[in-house]
């Protein structure tokens, strides 16, 4: 989820889809916010697949529901305190799809996961 991530924050970057300036904790992630991307996201992921593992319609209904709350609610508080930047070219039902998409893709990917590594039955 970090790769898909840190390559989705360097596009937005270099095409100007968004700007996080309020959320850089240092001098040097400009490009990708590294307290989102490398922080409570990846834990948030590892819990959600934690309890939706191998069910995937609540798999994916907990994540377009944290998505929207995340979205519609928490980053407008954050961005009415000045936390975050409210400079976007993209819609918020875009950003929201994206993030969906992310989750569909890591679901696959682990799917794919389970399968490789399954115990052979002796």
């Amino acid at each position: 989820m970090t790769v898909i991530h840190t390559l989705a924050y360097q596009a937005a970057y270099h095409y100007g889809w968004w700007k996080e300036t309020g959320s850089s904790l240092f001098g040097w992630d400009k490009v990708v916010p590294v307290p989102w991307v490398y922080g409570a996201y990846l834990v948030i992921v590892i819990w959600i697949f934690h309890f939706t593992s191998g069910k995937s319609w609540k798999h994916l209904t907990v994540n377009i529901l944290l998505d929207e709350l995340f979205m519609y609610i928490v980053y407008s508080v954050w961005q009415r305190m000045g936390l975050v930047s409210n400079e976007s070219t993209l819609p918020t039902i875009a950003i929201v799809a994206m993030m969906v998409g992310f989750a569909f893709i890591i679901y696959l990917y682990q799917l794919w996961q389970d399968e490789l590594f399954k115990k052979p039955k002796a």
